[in-house]
């Protein structure tokens, strides 16, 4: 009798940014309300730890015929802390610590455990939680979940499979969210300028009650100024200038009325950064973030195309990814928002996904995938957890 192989099915979740106790606090003096992502408020589909541990519990882990779970990045978040707080919980704790011993994450932690304990549970590191890829994070993570698979080194990871997948955060590819690795200042951290531009966002956002932040800002002073003009050949040939208008927007960003008598940003000793950060030390060490990207990042495409997926939600990414790694299956997170693709850099067709987000006002989606082994057929699917429910929102299958 022939034995009929097993299909292999694995689930992809991302960008879920667990913050500490301080992040889901009300209160006065500002910020008015919470200013964490995830969020448990009492308003209509915003539960989302609840949610998400309902989701692990009665669809996941009840499921015997799920392989593995794989969470692709910002699983933790060290980054949403508004910039006149201390990154740290007083008494000062590991980040990591602090965020899976908060009692609003309890229910996802406690799920989370089980799959790890099983071998089921494997982790990509995101930009929000890729100082969980230095010593002590990534011992405290590994204590924290059991028995998990953790990838990452130096700010990134990726996960492959021998049928045809490739899984990675995606923030590599953006300007202002890959590791900034050059050696020099704050004692070589790598926290990028997204780090300091996303804790004054948070700040922002936390006392106006609105988004309107940096990045708005920098579409306004770049893309809206070059239009249709703005190119690769264009932005290789004014360098200088773009990283010039960036830091003057970041100068314009800090310099409005919400950090009035704000010297800088809290660091606390985070990755290495003592006390204060000033705003002149920001700028100093970011000066020439995009004319000296290609220096820095060698193998993640132009400084045009990492700017280009900062304001476009990874759009040059895929297709560089794509047509350099030749995957059958593409996934990646990072933008918040999902997506289903049918692209042909390849030999043949190829699916890009994005796994979406569980933060607030956002849809919460994650991907399944399935392979036969027989018929080297791969499905993919982007589903939707709502109201206790999951709905399947696209699919389609590649063969490998």
């Amino acid at each position: 009798m022939t034995q009929v192989n097993k299909t292999i099915k694995r689930v992809f979740i991302s960008d879920i940014h667990l913050g500490d106790k301080r992040s889901t606090i009300s209160g006065d003096p500002p910020p008015p309300y919470a200013y964490g992502w995830f969020l448990d408020k009492d308003q209509p589909n915003q539960h989302r730890p609840e949610m998400l541990a309902d989701l692990l519990k009665n669809y996941i882990l009840t499921d015997a015929t799920i392989d593995e779970v794989i969470i692709l990045g910002d699983l933790f978040d060290e980054w949403v802390v508004p910039a006149n707080k201390s990154p740290f919980e007083s008494p000062p704790e590991n980040q990591f610590a602090a965020i899976a011993n908060a009692s609003q994450n309890k229910p996802v932690i406690e799920n989370l455990k089980i799959l790890a304990k099983t071998g089921k549970l494997t982790y990509v590191t995101g930009n929000h939680d890729f100082l969980g890829t230095k010593e002590p994070g990534k011992e405290i993570i590994k204590n924290i979940f059991p028995g998990i698979r953790y990838i990452g080194s130096q700010g990134v990871g990726a996960y492959k499979t021998d049928d045809g997948i490739l899984a990675e955060h995606g923030h590599r590819y953006t300007l202002f969210n890959a590791p900034w690795i050059d050696g020099t200042g704050f004692t070589a951290s790598m926290l990028p300028f997204g780090f300091y531009i996303t804790r004054l966002n948070v700040q922002f956002e936390a006392q106006k009650g609105r988004e309107y932040g940096f990045f708005d800002f920098l579409w306004d002073a770049i893309i809206k100024r070059y239009t249709s003009a703005f190119n690769e050949e264009k932005a290789a040939s004014i360098a200088e200038e773009i990283d010039k208008i960036i830091i003057d927007t970041f100068e314009i960003f800090h310099s409005n009325e919400i950090f009035a008598g704000q010297d800088g940003e809290k660091m606390d000793g985070l990755d290495g950064i003592p006390g204060l950060v000033k705003w002149e030390e920001i700028e100093d060490h970011f000066v020439r973030i995009f004319s000296d990207w290609e220096k820095l990042h060698p193998d993640c495409g132009s400084a045009y195309h990492a700017l280009i997926n900062n304001l476009f939600k990874l759009k040059s990414a895929v297709e560089f990814v794509l047509k350099k790694e030749k995957p059958g299956i593409l996934l990646f997170g990072h933008t918040h928002h999902w997506k289903f693709q049918i692209h042909e850099f390849g030999k043949g067709p190829q699916i890009y996904v994005n796994t979406g987000a569980w933060i607030n006002k956002r849809d919460c989606t994650f991907v399944r995938t399935e392979f036969d082994p027989d018929s080297r057929e791969h499905t993919v699917g982007v589903w939707r957890y709502k109201d206790k429910k999951i709905d399947l929102l696209k699919s389609g299958s590649v063969r490998i």
